[in-house]
């Protein structure tokens, strides 16, 4: 593994506050429910010439929900507004009204679906603008709206309880007003688990495929070196069997790879790893995870002490992929009956650029 830098550090506490169920007429549900969410970081947006900015965020996201479940025909449509406050980069504080429909439709009883997903998100930037080396230059305001559209079919099977099989495949297209050209992205997905037959092996196969080419109906012409295509490709396998109540063996194996530069703007790194070790479980209460491997390391946590809170840790170092490097991840959540609590904390040592971010949502 090639030597690492630092990357950021992310502290959000979310809440979400007020959901209630405003009417219910039938198949159709109203609901409301506002989102409030505060980061702290030391990288909390990528600045120009990828310099660190260290900041305080806060966020406000009310949002009416209007849902319906029919016989064949699942729809919601989703009316917000997120407000984001920084303390330092004011110059990015905005407001983003957004409309998003989301529709799903039963073509095969219980096997095939397509959905389709429709957004559009206006963005107000307002405060200080910058200057060509990042400084202050007098006060400015920008709008900028973006319009997505994404279809695509959804296979469902039970392998008669041995396995549970999801495949997906999704186009998307996405505009933005100020942008020349439109961004399509083209995604496969195929997830398969281990059903109730199997009582001490538990399993999991995971492929995700990613193209993604910017450009009017893409360019054919496109190759590893062009900036505007990036493709990535994961698949992972993952085993746990019981030995006894309290103990089970474990192990994953996995590629990851692409072509074109990655998240950090640079080249991807392809490449196998592998890991093996154990899972101890001695009550419902937490349970930990330890796999070590040449270029895989992973150890997860998890604390549950009531029904209502529970705690998730995990920590990765991996040597190939798009995230080469060590991410440390931890969650807090807490439910009470009319909100909900989460504390994220994330840090991420790649190579050096490196950028993550976090969300945290209904």
């Amino acid at each position: 593994m090639k030597q690492q830098g630092a990357g950021n550090a992310i502290l959000m506490l979310c809440t979400l506050l007020g959901a209630s169920e405003l009417v219910k007429a039938g198949d159709l549900t109203v609901e409301s429910a506002i989102t409030v969410d505060t980061i702290v970081s030391d990288n909390i947006d990528q600045a120009p010439r990828d310099e660190a900015e260290s900041d305080f965020r806060l966020g406000i996201r009310p949002i009416v929900s209007f849902r319906s479940q029919a016989a064949r025909l699942n729809w919601n449509l989703d009316l917000s507004a997120e407000a984001r406050a920084f303390l330092n980069s004011t110059d990015v504080n905005r407001i983003d009204p957004q409309i998003q429909g989301r529709a799903e439709a039963e073509l095969l009883p219980e096997n095939l679906f397509l959905e389709g997903l429709v957004n559009l998100r206006q963005s107000f930037s307002t405060g200080r603008a910058r200057g060509a080396g990042g400084q202050g230059a007098g006060l400015a305001e920008d709008q900028t709206d973006v319009f997505s559209l994404s279809l695509g079919p959804i296979w469902r099977s039970d392998l008669e309880g041995y396995a549970q099989v999801v495949g997906t495949y999704r186009y998307e297209y996405i505009r933005a007003n100020d942008a020349v050209e439109a961004t399509h992205i083209q995604r496969v997905g195929l997830e398969a688990v281990s059903d109730r037959e199997l009582e001490r092996l538990d399993w999991a196969l995971s492929y995700r495929g990613e193209w993604s080419t910017r450009g009017q109906g893409g360019d054919e012409n496109a190759g590893d070196d062009n900036p505007d295509t990036l493709s990535r490709q994961e698949f992972r396998a993952e085993a746990d069997y019981q030995l006894n109540d309290d103990w089970a063996l474990s192990g994953a194996a996995g590629y990851e790879g692409g072509q074109g530069n990655n998240t950090r703007g640079e080249e991807t790194e392809s490449g196998v790893y592998w890991s093996v070790g154990g899972t101890w479980n001695p009550s419902r209460i937490f349970a930990f995870k330890l796999l070590l491997g040449p270029d895989d390391r992973e150890f997860y946590f998890t604390f549950s002490p009531t029904r209502r809170t529970d705690l998730a840790v995990s920590v990765i170092d991996r040597g190939v992929g798009r995230d080469a490097g060590v991410t440390w991840d931890g969650r807090l959540t807490h439910r009470t009956r009319h909100s909900n609590w989460v504390l994220l904390y994330e840090e991420s040592k790649h190579q050096p650029g490196g950028d993550r971010g976090g969300r945290c949502g209904r």
